[in-house]
């Protein structure tokens, strides 16, 4: 069986994001949330967004979030 990557179209307010910033929005949150280990609050400033809206954008390109310690 093959698995294949379904890759969801990027909304509009995204590709302003990235019009805005000069970036590729789903590496951008890729590295600097996975590889660099920014929190989503810090991610959510520097792109001048609510941090809900970081989030489900994350969750639109697959990129799982870490829990939050209790």
């Amino acid at each position: 069986m093959d698995l294949q990557i379904v890759s969801r179209p990027k909304t509009r307010a995204m590709q302003l994001v990235e019009m805005q910033h000069g970036i590729d929005l789903a590496k951008y949150l890729r590295t600097q949330y996975a590889d660099e280990g920014r929190k989503l609050s810090e991610i959510a400033e520097n792109l001048d967004l609510d941090t809900g809206t970081v989030s489900r954008w994350m969750a639109h390109f697959g990129i799982p979030t870490r829990r939050r310690a209790a």
